[in-house]
């Protein structure tokens, strides 16, 4: 497995501009990373220039982008509003190829009030179903997430696997996250989340895990419950061999903490 780091475990680094993405790179390096999961909002420029300057710089690096991730939403009620979401993500794919990009990570979307879940859903097929096809000729996996909200749409294992089954794309995976599955910390609940993971792992093409301060607290105040060497386990069992990334977002130190997480987890996976 690759491992890399999500650029969330930094999001007020980037948002006070005291980290781009040149310097997350260099950091990710440091850090003892394979590579980073860039998100779209940190990209400065898409353009031609930024592009093959970014290209150049990675091309030196001993860490790569290995995904991009985007905060679409494919349920949104009006028609223009969608094909605004479709037009950027097909844009984006190209900014993938075009810096040598595996992945974009995407979202289905929300149900809002008044709409009818089967609706909504019909929307996010629908929207995939325009924008796969750039993916495919990009040579570019869309990866999706459902999102951990009560009103996230396609949260649930078998509609996950049913809507990578549908569209029977190489280009159409899933980006996978323990949190999504996970209810509470009861040891029910644990277990549970643990089979949903093997269920979807074997249809994914990038996946995240949370990694634990010193004190092994997360920014809720406390562990989720998951272990992370049952979790590289049902990813093995499951033949997943893609990327993880690790994201921090307590309040110690993130360096730190990431550090020790890309250690452990090497530990685990034995790379």
């Amino acid at each position: 497995m690759k491992i890399t780091c999500s650029w969330r475990s930094f999001r007020d680094a980037f948002e006070n501009r005291s980290l781009d993405l040149f310097s997350f790179l260099a950091l990710a390096a440091e850090l003892g990373f394979d590579g980073i999961e860039a998100g779209a909002c940190v990209f400065p420029s898409v353009s031609q220039r930024f592009l093959k300057e970014l290209r150049g710089t990675v091309r030196v690096s001993p860490v790569e982008i290995a995904a991009i991730s985007l905060a679409n939403d494919f349920a949104r009620p009006e028609a223009s509003e969608r094909e605004e979401q479709c037009d950027d993500i097909i844009a984006w794919t190209f900014v993938c190829r075009d810096l040598g990009i595996p992945v974009l990570c995407t979202s289905t979307g929300e149900l809002r009030e008044g709409t009818a879940e089967r609706e909504a859903r019909a929307r996010v097929y629908e929207c995939y179903e325009k924008v796969l096809g750039a993916a495919e000729r990009a040579g570019v996996t869309l990866a999706v997430r459902p999102g951990r909200g009560e009103r996230c749409l396609l949260r649930s294992c078998a509609e996950l696997s049913e809507m990578v089954m549908h569209f029977g794309s190489e280009s159409l995976q899933l980006s996978v996250d323990p949190r999504d599955f996970l209810k509470d910390s009861s040891p029910a609940a644990t277990e549970a989340t643990y089979a949903s993971l093997g269920r979807v792992a074997r249809l994914a093409a990038h996946s995240r895990l949370e990694v634990f301060d010193v004190e092994g607290k997360t920014a809720r105040g406390a562990r989720s419950g998951l272990d992370l060497a049952r979790v590289v386990q049902v990813y093995r069992e499951a033949c997943y061999d893609r990327t993880v990334s690790l994201e921090y977002l307590g309040d110690g130190d993130d360096r730190e903490a990431l550090k020790e997480g890309v250690a452990e987890l090497r530990k685990l996976t034995g790379g």
